[in-house]
């Protein structure tokens, strides 16, 4: 017994690490998610959305390809446009997000988002959602998204022009969505 313990504690300590993906070691990454949010929802709301800005400090051109999370049974990657036939805003699934070299994503409320789709459970405010990216040449990210008031779209973190090992493991990202005509806002009609 206290053999398999010894045998088992020295592979967790010594063996673990060297086989861990070199893709989770942030001092190697070429990504900084900035100031990610989420809008609350109401209770019994079954779409929201995340929200951020994405840097790629890389030297070569970068996709987010792929979302998933917990609160919702469906993630996708979505865009918002104007219809061209009544001017109305629309938004409709994409298959990725553009990340130039040099260069960023702005995911915000009028234009690329996160949607939740099927949520099983509201946006809650003063709550956080965790969701992973997974980027086509980078890997994946895990991001908590902080929960904030519908309307509310925090300031812009500086983009610090190099990234310690600790700010890149610290990243977190956002979610919102939802017809709320009575507020002002647009309401958002999915197209094929």
């Amino acid at each position: 017994m206290i053999k398999t313990f010894l045998t088992l504690t020295f592979f967790t300590i010594f063996l673990m690490p060297a086989f861990s993906n070199a893709q989770d070691d942030p001092i190697i990454r070429d990504i900084h998610i900035s100031t990610p949010y989420a809008f609350g929802t109401m209770p019994g709301a079954t779409t929201g959305a995340a929200f951020m800005k994405i840097y790629n400090k890389g030297s070569e051109d970068d996709k987010i390809i792929k979302v998933k999370s917990k609160i919702a049974k469906i993630n996708e990657l979505h865009e918002n446009l104007i219809d061209p036939d009544d001017g109305k805003m629309m938004m409709r699934k994409v298959k990725y997000i553009d990340l130039p070299a040099g260069g960023h994503a702005d995911l915000h409320p009028q234009v690329h988002h996160v949607m939740f789709i099927k949520m099983t459970e509201p946006l809650v405010l003063g709550t956080s959602v965790d969701i992973i990216l997974t980027f086509e040449k980078s890997g994946t990210y895990k991001v908590t998204v902080p929960v904030v008031h519908p309307g509310v779209i925090p300031e812009e973190e500086p983009m610090p022009e190099k990234m310690t090992a600790e700010q890149l493991h610290d990243q977190a990202v956002p979610a919102y969505y939802g017809d709320v005509e009575s507020t002002g806002n647009p309401v958002y009609k999915r197209i094929k």
